[in-house]
């Protein structure tokens, strides 16, 4: 709908509009693509479809002419998961995943990260099983009300869902090292801290830790932005020692590394997809399933002034993304 009239400086620049027409078009032409693609060969229409709709991101948003990928594939493990994606450099130009990076204020990869990293990091696969202990998932937290006392200025009572039993505030404080948004801004008044665990309350994702953030409401929209879905928050970790790219383009460089891995290197691929051999086949898979419930939306989000948000859903369990729950 918006082809009709873009927004941004595509609205008074009749050559950056017809960018913006031609490559959400081909988004969409490329997205319909990858829905009737087996898995061996989703990626590369799934990839491409996101890099056209980057082209009209930055006609709307503005930004300089790229030059080449901007990121590199590296030498391939024998877990697909293990293998990393690294930052490219050397153009004159940047990259195409750093101008559109840039176009949308997100930060940037800035050292080698496994695809198993991007892949936690997103929330679209928070509830998936990976087999590796030290990639941190992405964490749904809630804002909760103020409980039967008068509010403390400068804290916000949130409730945080971790997937361990009995936490201690120590403890928390450990899971939460990763995760540099909520970094020294978590808080219990001394009197809970005494109980040895964290209070836990309920939320759609199930029991969650109950704390204070330090900040007002703005200081959680920073934190833990509202994320596709009303309500819901999520935060997320840092990557290669650094703060996380927007969501969009975490899916950016994890679709570069599995479509680089397709066209190139297609034998290795297909085996990571066989589920009858490789433990990462059902992880792939839901990947790039995920992946075309996300563009769609999180495009939209990126070229209007503000992130289009779905109505919280009711009854579809902790699972907000899945399938039949949008």
């Amino acid at each position: 709908m918006t082809r009709s009239s873009p927004g941004g400086l595509a609205k008074s620049d009749a050559e950056r509009a017809g960018v913006y027409r031609a490559a959400l078009q081909q988004f969409e032409e490329l997205m319909r693509a990858a829905e009737s693609s087996g898995p061996a060969s989703r990626p590369l229409p799934l990839f491409y479809a996101l890099t056209q709709a980057g082209r009209a991101i930055v006609a709307v948003k503005g930004g300089a002419e790229h030059q080449g990928h901007g990121l590199r594939l590296g030498a391939l493990e024998e877990q697909a998961l293990d293998t990393t994606v690294d930052v490219s450099t050397g153009g004159k130009r940047p990259g195409h995943f750093q101008a559109a990076a840039r176009a949308l204020a997100s930060p940037e990869l800035v050292g080698a990260v496994p695809i198993g990293a991007l892949v936690a990091s997103l929330p679209e696969m928070a509830d998936t099983l990976l087999m590796h202990d030290d990639w941190p998932p992405a964490l749904a937290i809630f804002e909760r009300e103020w409980p039967h006392r008068v509010p403390t200025p400068g804290w916000i009572p949130v409730t945080i869902v971790v997937d361990e039993q009995g936490v201690s505030f120590d403890r928390l404080v450990a899971i939460l090292e990763p995760y540099p948004s909520v970094k020294q801004r978590i808080g219990l008044p001394e009197v809970v801290k005494a109980l040895g665990t964290v209070p836990t309350y309920p939320t759609p994702d199930g029991n969650g830790v109950g704390v204070m953030l330090k900040g007002a409401t703005g200081d959680l929209d920073a934190a833990a932005p509202q994320y596709r879905i009303w309500g819901r928050r999520w935060l997320r970790p840092a990557l290669g020692g650094a703060e996380s790219p927007d969501p969009i383009m975490t899916w950016w460089a994890l679709l570069y590394a599995l479509s680089m891995y397709a066209r190139y290197h297609p034998r290795e691929w297909v085996a990571a997809l066989n589920i009858d051999s490789s433990v990462v086949g059902v992880t792939l898979e839901r990947a790039m399933d995920r992946a075309i419930g996300a563009l769609p939306q999180l495009v939209l989000s990126a070229v209007l002034d503000s992130p289009f948000l779905l109505p919280p859903t009711e009854g579809v369990g902790p699972d907000p993304f899945g399938r039949g729950s949008q």
